[in-house]
């Protein structure tokens, strides 16, 4: 019998062991010279990955909707832009029961006042259109979250300034549509009281296990006079409130996430002025019972003037949680990844970023136990703010830019107090159904180089182009650490290529001068692509 135990433990271990060896990760960034930003990933069912944002720097003008798919090892298979000539941004993305997706977020080309309405985009497996609806009532509403509902359709959640005509408020604003777009309900919910619930956002939105739906974010509330609570709505399957729920601290507190837990309750994460080491914002984690009310409530960060945030969380197979948000840690803005166990003790931290700035925006746990984070950089890239995906391993660790960072961890359980008001719901809204323009593109990078065993130095460590802005001529100086084929692109912001030399270059130093003199004045891409790199830089011609 011990024989037997012990040769199946080896089994195990080896199972284990090929887990974590199969574990892939990578840094892709997606975009052009401009601010584009990833909102929210999800792992699809062939074990890739589906992402939803926004991209300014290509499409029909302003921001656009932005979906990218890729596989599981992070190779693009394909992206698509929605929208029109004003601005288009997703929020959130899931994959159907179909196989298709639909993003949710807010769009402002198709109002004829200008106002943003609620833009939820449905497609097949592809991404092309099945079909596109936007969903309002006058004022500005933007949709945060978006989920698919047992009967197959979909619960939208977000925010809307005006309700009954008054649009100097805000509230937390819920749709329920059908499968093809259909409005089933629509739903807004206010604090009711001393008149101080003016401003109700709303970031997320689940269906809770009886059917019903919660949703979550923040309420200038009744409890500590003009600051922010966390706040959290739980509703019956038609919209009818069942509690609400203000939680939080003397200062400012707002969810930016919820999801419901195995036990039945709920986590939620955002920030908190109130509670934790900084003097500034730190990372709160919350627990909640199935009645929303508070079980345990920790804050992260680092001690002194630091800004620490989640946007997003999720519990994981462990029944820990992981979070992703952002932190100021190391001077300036990193990524920030953090994992703990089922009572909210820190387990490990890292932030991920360079020079620039980065921001995570949604966290999934993987089915190879690691994890994929939407978000954004500005340390690579074409430039500006760019579509940035990262996959890492069970410990958070990834290609690169990754590394641990000491968090201050703050049980705030005490001075975490629960407030119960009545909530005004009225309902109306309006459903359009709206021609798609629809794009593709996007410059794809990585900011992590691939290496073959020995390190490698980064071609753009020593990459130099000069002058930039240019007249027309510029030169290109770089190092290229070794033997391969070594590929100067060119293209304008249409995608369409000016000037393309390829050569079979020895290690060392190489020079290329490249003349636009008889192109337009405008920002061009140059693409430096190796065997085992590829760098993207803007060149701005006057």
């Amino acid at each position: 019998m011990e024989k037997r135990i012990s040769y199946l433990l080896l089994i195990l271990s080896f199972t284990f062991l090929n887990q974590l060896s199969a574990q892939k990760t990578f840094h892709l960034v997606i975009g052009g010279v401009g601010n584009d930003q990833a909102n929210s990933v999800k792992q699809t069912t062939d074990g890739g990955y589906i992402a939803t944002g926004a991209i300014d720097s290509l499409g029909a003008g302003g921001n656009d909707l932005y979906l990218v798919k890729t596989d599981s090892a992070g190779k693009v298979e394909w992206t698509k832009m929605y929208g029109g000539k004003g601005d288009d941004q997703g929020e959130s993305v899931i994959q159907a029961r179909d196989g298709g997706y639909v993003a949710a977020g807010y769009s402002n080309s198709f109002d004829k006042q200008g106002y943003d309405d609620y833009y939820v985009v449905k497609t097949n497996s592809k991404g092309d259109t099945l079909w596109t609806r936007t969903y309002g009532q006058g004022g500005q509403e933007q949709a945060n979250s978006i989920q698919e509902t047992s009967d197959g359709g979909y619960i939208v959640a977000g925010t809307s300034n005006n309700v009954g005509g008054m649009t100097e408020k805000e509230y937390f604003y819920l749709i329920r549509i059908d499968s093809l777009g259909g409005l089933i309900w629509s739903k807004t919910y206010n604090l009711t009281g001393t008149g101080l619930g003016a401003f109700d956002n709303c970031y997320s939105v689940v269906q809770s296990k009886d059917g019903g739906f919660v949703i979550a974010g923040s309420s200038s509330n009744l409890s500590n006079g003009t600051n922010y609570d966390m706040y959290i709505i739980k509703t019956k399957a038609n919209g009818d409130t069942l509690w609400t729920r203000n939680i939080g601290g003397l200062k400012q507190e707002e969810a930016f996430a919820l999801n419901q837990t195995a036990d039945g309750g709920y986590i939620l994460t955002g920030y908190s002025h109130g509670f934790g080491p900084s003097g500034l914002f730190n990372l709160y984690l919350v627990k909640t019972d199935s009645a929303g009310k508070p079980m345990w409530a920790k804050t992260f960060g680092a001690s002194g003037f630091s800004n620490n945030r989640g946007h997003s969380v999720q519990q994981t197979k462990d029944h820990g949680y992981v979070i992703g948000g952002y932190t100021n840690i190391n001077g300036t803005a990193d990524a920030y990844l953090l994992k703990t166990d089922s009572t909210g003790a820190l387990l490990w931290s890292k932030a991920i970023g360079g020079s620039g700035g980065e921001q995570a925006n949604s966290v999934q746990e993987t089915r190879d136990g690691g994890y994929i984070v939407a978000g954004y950089t500005s340390s690579s890239g074409a430039g500006g703010n760019d579509f940035y995906l990262i996959k890492t391993d069970a410990n958070g660790n990834s290609e690169c830019n990754t590394q641990s960072v000491a968090t201050v961890e703050v049980d705030a359980t005490a001075g975490t107090f629960v407030y119960q008001y009545a909530a005004v719901v009225t309902s109306g809204a309006s459903v359009w159904k709206i021609p798609t323009v629809v794009g593709k593109g996007g410059t794809v990078s990585s900011p992590c180089s691939t290496t073959t065993g020995i390190e490698e130095k980064s071609l753009s460590s020593s990459l130099n182009i000069f002058p930039n802005p240019t007249n027309g001529e510029f030169d290109v100086q770089l190092t290229l650490p070794l033997k391969g084929n070594l590929t100067f692109k060119l293209m304008d912001m249409q995608g369409r290529l000016i000037y393309i030399e390829t050569k079979n270059q020895l290690p060392g130093f190489y020079e290329t001068k490249i003349d636009l003199s008889n192109q337009a004045k405008e920002i061009y891409l140059l693409q430096i692509i190796t065997d085992n790199e590829t760098i993207t830089k803007k060149v701005v011609v006057n």
